[in-house]
């Protein structure tokens, strides 16, 4: 295999072929395809993540306005501190579009 030093080269009159120009050129293009289909993908992505997002908007709200809630449950919560006082409070929990939501009882 023949050594061509860096500097030879610059200084050669002859041009590229055409064989590595049309390489060049597929490369390039190959290039261009991949990243429209990143962008592509990317805007598909984005769609189903902002419905997904609106969704669990959706579901959260109405748990939380208990807006076609329902109750699934009534209990007692109970907070044991450090110095082991305690705290308990009556709960209700409601359920909307798969996402709970509670509230202090009455």
């Amino acid at each position: 295999m023949k050594k061509i030093s860096f500097i030879k080269k610059l200084r050669e009159r002859s041009g590229e072929t055409l064989v590595e120009t049309l390489v060049a050129m597929l490369v390039i293009a190959f290039a261009s395809l991949l990243l429209a289909s990143m962008v592509s993908a990317s805007g598909s992505i984005d769609i189903s993540v902002r419905e997904k997002d609106g969704d669990f908007y959706r579901g959260l709200s109405a748990a939380e306005l208990k807006d076609g809630a329902e109750t699934v449950a009534d209990g007692k919560v109970i907070i044991t501190y450090e110095n082991d006082t305690t705290e308990t409070y009556d709960v209700n929990a409601y359920k909307g579009d798969g996402l709970y939501s509670y509230k202090k009882g009455d």
